[in-house]
This record gives structure tokens, sequence and C-alpha cells, in this order.
């Protein structure tokens, strides 16, 4: 997907958007928090902020995202949620790819760079308007 696609890719910095509202407010809050932390993270690789400052970040995300990630796999499992193991997946596949660049970035072996901010806002935003819409539609559904 190149930058001039999408609305969402062609900003400097993610943001929260109304957009990316899904009517499920407990999970909406979550992810105005996760999309803060991500813009956080961008405003420090757009900037050329210092290594320490861009590893405080990622790990930042990193704590959050694993705590909001429990607790949407618990309400996945305490309601029956059929698109369980897929979605868990995909959680344990973002943050297996946010554990490798933070070992990557404190070995020295990758600056912080625009590519590590397109793949924050990517998987970020898609994760949010893909799998946690079909979730939050389930969920309101329920209701």
């Amino acid at each position: 997907m190149s930058s001039g696609s999408s609305p969402w890719l062609a900003s400097k910095t993610l943001a929260w958007r109304p957009e990316l509202v899904l009517g499920f407010d407990q999970m909406d809050m979550q992810h105005q928090h996760l999309v803060a932390c991500a813009g956080e993270l961008q405003l420090l690789i757009s900037a050329n902020g210092p290594r320490q400052e861009v590893a405080k970040s990622i790990a930042a995300l990193i704590a959050f995202s694993r705590q909001h990630f429990d607790w949407e796999e618990r309400l996945m499992r305490a309601n029956g949620y059929g698109g369980y193991t897929t979605h868990k997946a995909q959680h344990d596949h973002l943050l297996d790819q946010l554990l490798q660049v933070e070992h990557e970035l404190s070995a020295g072996l990758v600056n912080s760079c625009q590519t590590l901010s397109l793949f924050v806002e990517t998987w970020t935003v898609q994760h949010l308007l893909i799998a946690d819409r079909l979730l939050a539609d389930f969920l309101k559904d329920l209701a």
C-alpha cells in the first residue's frame, strides 16, 4: 500500500479519528490509548528522537498492546467469539513483530526510521479497522 493510496498512511502521525470508532465504548477507549502510544512513537521517529526514547516508546506500546490484547482475548472467550483463534493469532504475530523490532533496536541492528513508523501505523489501523471491527460488531449484536 503506497502512502498516497490511503488517508491513514498519508499523515505524518497516527491520530485518533472518528472513522476508528467501533461503537463499543470500552474497546474504543483502549484503542484511543493504543493509537496515542503509536502516534507518540511516530513523532519520536520523525523527529529522529534519541534511541533511548524510541526504545522507551516501543516498550510502552508493547506493554499496552499486551494488556489490551489480553483484555480482548478474555472478552472473546467469555462471549464465544468464533473468530477467536484467528484474532489471537494476529495479536501474537503483532506482538512478535514488535518484540523483534524492540530487540533489533536495542542491539543496534536497526535504527528508528520511517519504515518502522509506517509498520506501526499500518498494523494499528489495519487491525482496528478489520479484526477489531468484526469483534465489536459481534459484541454489539449480543447486547
